[in-house]
């Protein structure tokens, strides 16, 4: 903390914070304002001190690990690790022990411009990894994200000491669990997005993302933000294993007119993906927005989990019972579609994926508002039931070719 203040007190334009490579560096949220010109070059390893998040600070709002304001030219590189040790808050979430707040980004960015991110292995977020938050010109390249389930605890000493006192002392009571438990018993990691996006003119180069989560997801701006959409976004060259999909959204209508526009995925290799290509929109019953000219091209999916391919309302519902429950459309329908987001110019081309159990996949809009201009280009999705049953698309007032 004190020598990035110090770099970010000269006039020199190349300043340059380090963690050495072999030096492990444990600390808690940090936020820092107007970083102009400094680059920080991990080669060693920076923990974050997650596994007690009644300690975490807490300012109207959960603090990322690195926070940064109002920043321009910052670089964050190097070859070492940024480890969020996110196990015991996936835990706290899915037993609903919201004790002080939500939990933390491992990187944010607030207002800033012309910054870059390579090179590390940022993993094991407590919520996402990267968030951008009305930034712009933004570079990440040649770096992985990845969470681990297993590995990332000493689960021995986890189920015999640490839910003792995380969790007051209510492990039996709240979990049946017996404090000699010693079973390695994982949790599933529950929001750990690789990179969300609120801003514009952001590119994507050459990363490796694990996460059972969102992958690259840009979220809607509005009319409200210094960014009114979230646009000009390029994304290229990525691999990715369980990843809940190369996303749009979620996008609730908004007074100020959430916005998503001028998005493209391009040269996608996807390994078992929860699910592959995902655009979503979210309840909400005022205001408006608009999902449009978004250009998914040159992708490979093996053995997709679930759909390979989704538009339509969000699935996803949370372990409290928050979210829209349509994760078994259509065998529950109720999953209604949104009047109110506007989804427009939407192209898949040279799209394959091979393996999967589900039909081809779901486009869903509203009868009032239907999808106008998709385009489909040599799309080949293969699975078991489009072959058993001869069920392909699921489809609902969608207009294109």
């Amino acid at each position: 903390m004190a020598a990035l203040s110090a770099a970010n007190a000269t006039d020199n334009n190349d300043n340059e914070v380090v963690i050495p490579e072999g030096s492990k560096v444990s600390m808690t949220a940090y936020e820092m304002y107007n970083l102009k010109d400094v680059t920080i070059r991990i080669d060693g390893t920076l923990f974050a001190t997650s596994d007690n998040w009644k300690e975490w600070p807490n300012r109207g709002g959960r603090i990322a690990l690195l926070q940064f304001n109002g920043c321009d030219g910052l670089h964050i590189t190097g070859k070492g690790t940024i480890d969020g040790r996110g196990f015991m808050w996936w835990m706290r979430e899915w037993f609903q022990k919201n004790l002080d707040g939500g939990r933390p980004y491992l990187i944010k960015l607030s207002d800033c411009t012309n910054f870059e991110i390579d090179g590390l292995m940022v993993k094991n977020s407590p919520y996402y990894h990267i968030v951008t938050s009305d930034s712009e010109e933004g570079y990440f390249h040649d770096m992985e994200i990845y969470v681990d389930i297993w590995g990332q605890m000493d689960l021995h000493k986890l189920f015999n000491s640490t839910i003792k006192q995380s969790f007051l002392g209510m492990e039996e009571r709240m979990f049946g669990m017996p404090n000699d438990l010693t079973f390695p018993l994982p949790t599933f990691p529950l929001n750990t997005d690789g990179v969300d996006i609120w801003g514009r003119n952001m590119v994507f180069r050459r990363m490796k993302i694990t996460n059972f989560d969102d992958a690259i997801v840009p979220k809607p701006s509005n009319k409200g933000k210094k960014i009114h959409c979230t646009e000009n976004i390029l994304v290229e060259d990525i691999e990715s294993v369980f990843t809940v999909g190369m996303t749009i959204g979620s996008v609730p209508p908004n007074d100020n007119t959430a916005c998503i526009r001028n998005v493209t995925f391009r040269n996608i290799y996807m390994d078992k993906p929860l699910k592959g290509i995902y655009v979503k929109s979210n309840p909400g019953d005022h205001g408006d927005g608009i999902i449009a000219d978004i250009t998914y091209e040159n992708f490979v999916m093996k053995f997709p989990v679930w759909w390979a391919v989704y538009i339509g309302p969000q699935q996803q519902k949370q372990p409290g019972g928050a979210g829209p429950g349509c994760m078994i459309y259509p065998i529950n329908n109720d999953c209604p579609t949104n009047p109110r987001i506007t989804m427009e110019n939407i192209t898949l081309r040279n799209i394959t994926s091979t393996g999967g159990l589900l039909p081809a996949g779901i486009l869903r809009c509203n009868s009032t508002n239907p999808c106008k201009n998709f385009t489909f280009e040599d799309v080949s999705i293969k699975g078991a039931l489009w072959d058993l049953l001869n069920i392909g698309w699921i489809t609902e007032y969608v207009e294109g070719t």
